[in-house]
């Protein structure tokens, strides 16, 4: 039995981005698009776009700067057909907006192919558990492959997740795959220290990485210690 807090907490968290948002651009820093999650339960009981045009409006910032991420269970759960046509209206109003849309996990939910058409969506987030075996197994690999054919033809942006080594990145870039993010580039982070990456200061990887033998898996640990050292 739910608590019914994934509202207020969804709201809170808006709020917040937009005030953090805000606030590294008045330090000088340069602002790329933040993702946030959205559950099906907020697509359909909260607000969003209409808390998403007054936030932007009250505190000066783009909706283009927004992306709302969203796993397709959210959008096309197989629910009573109202809540389904309610998310989708939701979504139509986003993209109105100028909000940005991304499909979460994609490709372990019902991947209804029509929506990427439908919506103009911005991004596919390819689920982990497709990039985790990307180097070693084949099945994995032509998974991934088609979706990034898929994507470039539609002119969408392919995000993989999951990244911890190397082998798997230099195989994504041999796909076409231009974003990425995962363990091997940062783990999350306070806004304080997000702030510092938009102000340019470079990342420590030596920091970030997970530790060797989580690296060795994927035959990335030569890398590792070049880092380390260097």
């Amino acid at each position: 039995m739910g608590t019914g807090l994934i509202v207020p907490i969804g709201e809170f968290v808006l709020q917040r981005l937009v005030e953090d948002a805000v606030h590294w651009r008045q330090a000088g820093g340069t602002l790329v698009p933040i993702a946030f999650n959205v559950s099906a339960v907020q697509l359909q009981r909260s607000n969003l776009a209409e808390n998403i045009a007054r936030l932007t409006r009250q505190y000066g910032l783009e909706p283009s700067l927004l992306q709302v991420e969203l796993t397709e269970s959210a959008v096309f759960e197989r629910r009573e057909a109202r809540n389904r046509e309610t998310g989708q209206d939701v979504v139509a109003s986003l993209r109105e907006l100028g909000v940005r849309i991304a499909i979460d996990d994609f490709g372990i939910g019902y991947s209804s192919l029509s929506y990427l058409k439908r919506w103009r969506v911005d991004a596919l987030k390819i689920d982990r558990s497709f990039v985790r075996d990307l180097v070693t197994d084949l099945s994995d690999l032509a998974i991934v492959s088609a979706i990034i054919a898929m994507a470039r033809h539609l002119n969408i942006e392919v995000v993989a997740e999951g990244i911890e080594g190397w082998q798997q990145l230099e195989k994504l870039r041999q796909l076409g795959c231009t974003y990425a993010q995962g363990y091997l580039f940062a783990r999350p982070a306070p806004a304080q220290e997000c702030g510092a990456y938009l102000l340019g200061q470079p990342l420590d990887l030596t920091q970030s990485l997970p530790a060797l033998d989580r690296l060795e898996a994927t035959g990335s640990g030569d890398h590792f210690r070049a880092l380390r050292e260097a």
